[in-house]
């Protein structure tokens, strides 16, 4: 499948899920664009990890808003980290691959913290720059590195209540959005 139509279905299924994208305002670059992005959200707080985080979303990040924790450095503590998560409005992390066939983000958990920063904060924020594009999920676990456990990430939390509403947000983010996926070009 080409790059274009593999990106097509995944933005599709993406947003099927109530995923959601973002980019930089034109002429601002992804580094400061994605701080400005958190302000307009009104994030005030936030945690980042996952490698490899450009050092430059964090600096950009620390300008603007409360960095809580930054899961690239040494961590005090899990309890420490936990809290971290907790308190923060955004958590904005790393992501190792994109799965086209069902709009999954792939998220390896190399470091305390990895996962909670996608988890625990009401908004999780995906930098996919670099992340390679794989139609199928038995395409990723042919190449994964089986020494790392993977988080696989459809879209916002949603749970369905006995009369069958569904609810965002109750296990986990209320929103997820997607911050990169225009420079999106590598397949595997």
């Amino acid at each position: 499948m080409k790059i274009e139509d593999l990106r097509a279905l995944f933005k599709s299924r993406w947003e099927a899920v109530s995923g959601e994208f973002a980019s930089p305002i034109d002429g601002l670059d992804p580094y400061k664009g994605l701080a400005e992005f958190l302000q307009r959200a009104q994030v005030r707080s936030v945690v980042t990890g996952g490698a490899p985080l450009a050092p430059a979303y964090v600096a950009a990040m620390a300008e603007k808003l409360t960095l809580l924790m930054d899961f690239g450095q040494p961590v005090e503590s899990h309890t420490a980290a936990i809290e971290a998560c907790r308190s923060a409005e955004a958590g904005v992390h790393s992501v190792d691959a994109l799965i086209a066939d069902t709009g999954t983000l792939v998220v390896a958990s190399r470091h305390i913290g990895d996962r909670m920063v996608s988890a625990l904060p009401p908004l999780s924020v995906a930098v996919v720059k670099e992340a390679p594009l794989y139609e199928t999920l038995a395409q990723f676990l042919n190449q994964a590195d089986k020494s790392l456990s993977y988080t696989f990430i459809t879209g916002p939390s949603r749970t369905a209540d006995i009369e069958k509403r569904l609810v965002l947000g109750v296990h986990g983010p209320l929103r997820t959005v997607i911050w990169g996926m225009d420079d999106l070009d590598k397949v595997d």
